[in-house]
């Protein structure tokens, strides 16, 4: 193949790419002038100023030949186009050259001006660097972090298309710069409009010179002539949307702002709404974050999160019954006993690393977690990766109805509304995400009352160039790639939330659990169980009924004593019925005292039941969204056996039908698969019928260490897979059990799931070492493994409902162990976690007691 350089042919790019690209990368005004403020700050300019003048007029003015300019006549709205030659405006004879000389005048309405104090462009780099797209001198190697400037900071561009954005603010886009002593100042200018008249990039107009550097200007200009949506911009209140839109692309927290930008439109100044100290100050709560290195451990991250908590926590809430409540603890004595119960509350101080309290202080609790980085993404499916070392923090504000004095006067929803909610924060700017990116909204809704509340927290996670360079922001700027380092950050970040939650959950319920405590004490109800309180409650209501009948019975013998007193005449006869009628009132009011002696535990057994119904009540709530899941389930399961029965069917016909014939040894081998896999299917189903209706009341005699033993066989490939080995060990000639079998098979298979999944944790033996050991002896049985054991934060509140170290949903939501619970109390049966303790420290032995169902007869 002979290769025809005649005509010298090349790759060019259509003009038209510029525009293509520039729309798609940039969505809106303000995230065009955010990248042109991140190129000042990566110029080490001290700050930026952003000025808009929506009534700014002007031209400019260059000469070209006929062939260069001809196509560029397009006029705008805000631009206008005049195109003529020189001889027309100096008097001189038009030149009869075959491309003559042609000159353009562009007047403008409206500019904008992004002006800084950096480092300026020399002439050289404004032709080699800013006048080719998509070249940037911060552009580095992927995956490695950049270089720092003279000042020590890391840039924050790359891609070198920050200036197409700019096509989204107007049409013409001048820069001026200058570097430091520099005699002039270098210029160069071009028109986005004739992106539509170019055939290639080489064709569009552009113009660049100098001017001389009199007043020793230093830093850059970004100028944008002829604005769009002019008439947006000189609407006063879109005009304020915007500016504080503008301004909140830094961030507003006076702890981490580290360049300022000021915005002013048509004269008048917008500045954002700064978190300053004072406004913190009236946060009712607030939580503290660090993702850092282990000490002495360099490739190994944890999360330390620690949350505190002001008096107002309780006592600014938004139901006033409960700010009364509140505030008369701490009216006594500060707080100072209610504080010494939580100190000193198990559930509370196991929960977490460590509980400090501080009566009188600002402060009054503090809490804090820590968590390796390993523990927050184990269980998750996709691959995480360590997004580098950050800080964060959350601040809550309760708007409650107590009064302004409670919350903070200067802290209102509008006022937090316009910081912005919770920014991530890169070098001090932010990087666009959802309104609710954290997912606060659905927290609130399905989990407590008690949790974050969108309109009332704010909060930032500051990130930065130098250690999370992993992190690479979309070409959009609409935030970041969605690769395995951003979800490292994202899982970190709800890890974070998860841990606000529950510890302002965890605080205030103790004030609840403590009022309830001392209603109970007041009522001398300590010990009184909920089932001995409703029985009270029942013996006192016929107490109050049969005294209403003796009050009634006593009203009425008075009434015909005294109209038989009235018709005696002798004083005698008088005497000796009154003493009859005050024997009998004596005998009558000596009965009625027994029936209200009876009622003497009515007081105590009503703050019994009363307490347990607000607990019902919490935890009603919040099954509310797991009972649908389960409705949906109950529907499923029913729909799931049909079609397998149909599969059975099918695959049976097929092999009668083959059998004999050339394809059945071919297809033998997948029908076997399709068995295999409805018998999965079906095994996963039955884990949902012991809460159906026609399954749950049948009861059947059962062999327990069989039952465990052929559970463990069914599910041997699993185990064998993951490296566990599991036996069952029969003590004291076992256990035979009247129950029904699903119940039964739920209880096992939760507890089993359980070791299965922490024998994958990092602290578990390697896989072949690890075992899970079944111990069924005449009273009930007895779930091991030797995996790292349970958490003993969590060994007060393992039963509870949603509790779970599990680090997501998936994973698991603190259900299994309730419902277990739940399973086994409706046959009067019970579980518990066992003192004894594993090597490591941790308790690992789940007991089951099924002695109430114990079969005695003989087979």
């Amino acid at each position: 193949m002979v290769s025809d350089t005649r005509n010298n042919p090349q790759l060019r790019v259509g003009a038209h790419v510029l525009v293509q690209l520039g729309r798609e990368l940039v969505t809106d005004p303000e995230q065009a002038i955010l990248e042109i403020v991140k190129n000042a700050y990566d110029a080490d300019s001290k700050d930026c100023t952003i000025e808009v003048d929506t009534r700014a007029t002007g031209t400019l003015e260059h000469t070209s030949v006929a062939s260069a300019l001809s196509r560029f006549g397009e006029s705008t709205d805000t631009v206008e186009v005049e195109l003529f030659t020189p001889e027309e405006h100096s008097g001189q004879e038009a030149s009869d050259e075959s491309d003559p000389p042609l000159s353009r005048r562009l007047s403008y309405t409206g500019k904008i001006c992004i002006r800084d104090k950096g480092d300026g462009l020399s002439a050289e780099a404004v032709r080699d660097s800013w006048l080719v797209v998509s070249n940037s001198i911060k552009r580095v190697e992927s995956g490695m972090p950049k270089p720092k400037t003279d000042e020590g900071r890391t840039p924050l561009g790359d891609k070198g298309l920050g200036r197409l954005g700019t096509m989204r603010l107007g049409d013409i886009l001048l820069l001026r710069s200058a570097q430091e002593g520099s005699s002039t100042i270098n210029i160069a200018w071009f028109r986005w409009k004739d992106c539509d008249g170019a055939e290639t990039l080489d064709s569009i107009p552009v113009q660049i010179s100098a001017e001389p550097n009199t007043g020793g200007f230093k830093g850059t200009e970004v100028i944008v002539l002829g604005l769009n949506d002019l008439a947006k911009w000189r609407d006063e209140r879109r005009a304020a949307e915007i500016a504080f839109s503008i301004a909140a692309i830094v961030s507003p927290f006076e702890s981490i702002k580290t360049f300022p930008v000021s915005v002013r439109i048509d004269g008048k100044s917008y500045d954002m709404e700064q978190v300053t100290s004072d406004l913190l100050a009236q946060a009712v709560s607030s939580f503290d974050f660090k993702f850092q290195k282990d000490d002495g451990q360099s490739d190994d991250y944890r999360l330390v999160a620690k949350a505190t908590f002001r008096q107002s926590v309780f006592t600014a809430s938004a139901n006033p019954e409960a700010a009364d409540r509140a505030r008369s603890v701490f009216s006594k004595d500060h707080g100072e006993e209610f504080l010494a119960w939580l100190k000193q509350s198990k559930k509370l101080n196991k929960k977490y690393d460590s509980l400090e309290i501080s009566p009188g202080g600002d402060w009054v609790i503090e809490i804090e977690d820590q968590t390796p980085f390993s523990r927050i993404t184990k269980g998750n499916q996709s691959v995480i990766g360590n997004p580098g070392q950050f800080s964060g923090a959350l601040h809550y504000f309760n708007f409650g109805r107590s009064g302004p004095a409670a919350a903070g006067s200067g802290a209102t929803s509008a006022r937090l509304k316009r910081v912005g909610g919770i920014a991530i924060l890169r070098d001090g700017f932010r990087v666009r995400a959802g309104d609710d990116w954290l997912d606060l909204a659905r927290s609130m809704t399905s989990g407590s009352t008690y949790h974050l509340r969108v309109d009332n927290t704010i909060g930032y996670f500051a990130l930065s160039g130098e250690h999370n360079f992993r992190l690479t922001e979309k070409s959009d700027r609409e935030g970041f790639v969605g690769d395995q380092y951003y979800r490292g950050f994202e899982e970190i970040a709800k890890k974070c939330r998860d841990f606000s939650n529950k510890a302002q959950e965890d605080v205030r319920r103790g004030l609840d659990q403590y009022l309830r405590e001392i209603e109970i004490s007041e009522n001398n109800a300590a010990g009184m169980s909920s089932k001995a309180a409703v029985k009270t409650v029942k013996s006192s209501a016929s107490s109050i009924s049969a005294a209403a009948k003796t009050v009634s019975a006593i009203a009425e013998t008075q009434r015909t004593a005294i109209a038989t007193l009235n018709s005696k005449v002798s004083p005698l006869e008088r005497a000796d019925e009154a003493l009859d009628l005050a024997q009998q009132n004596l005998e009558t009011m000596e009965k009625l005292a027994a029936d209200f002696d009876k009622m003497r535990d009515l007081a105590a057994a009503g703050a019994v039941v009363a307490q347990e119904i607000g607990m019902r009540s919490e935890q009603v709530a919040a099954l509310v969204e797991s009972a649908a899941v389960g409705l949906a389930a109950r529907g499923l399961t029913h729909e799931l056996h049909t079609h397998l029965s149909e599969i059975e069917r099918s695959t049976s016909f097929i092999r009668k039908t083959l059998q004999g014939t050339e394809f059945s040894e071919k297809i033998r081998p997948q029908l076997r698969y399709i068995d295999l896999a409805r018998r999965a299917m079906s095994g996963a189903a039955a884990q949902i019928d012991p809460m159906l209706p026609r399954t749950r009341a049948v009861k059947e005699r059962l062999d327990v260490a069989n039952f465990i033993g052929e559970y463990f066989a069914a599910r041997k490939s699993d185990l064998e897979r993951e490296g566990t080995r599991a036996e069952v060990v029969r003590l004291d000639g076992g256990l035979v059990v009247r129950m029904n079998r699903n119940r039964l098979l739920q209880v096992v298979d939760n507890l089993v799931l359980n070791s299965r999944y922490w024998l994958q944790d990092d602290g578990a033996p390697v896989s072949g070492d690890r075992h899970i050991r079944a111990t069924v002896d005449s009273r009930g049985f007895t779930i091991s493994d030797n995996g790292p054991g349970v958490e003993p934060k969590l060994e007060e509140t393992l039963f509870e409902l949603f509790v779970t170290e599990k680090p997501n949903s998936e994973a698991g939501q603190g259900l299994g162990l309730y419902i277990t619970t739940q399973l086994l109390q409706l046959d009067g049966c019970t579980i518990e976690l066992l003192d004894e303790r594993n090597g490591k420290g941790r308790r690992h032995k789940f007991r089951v007691d099924l002695s109430k169902l114990v079969d005695t007869k003989a087979d």
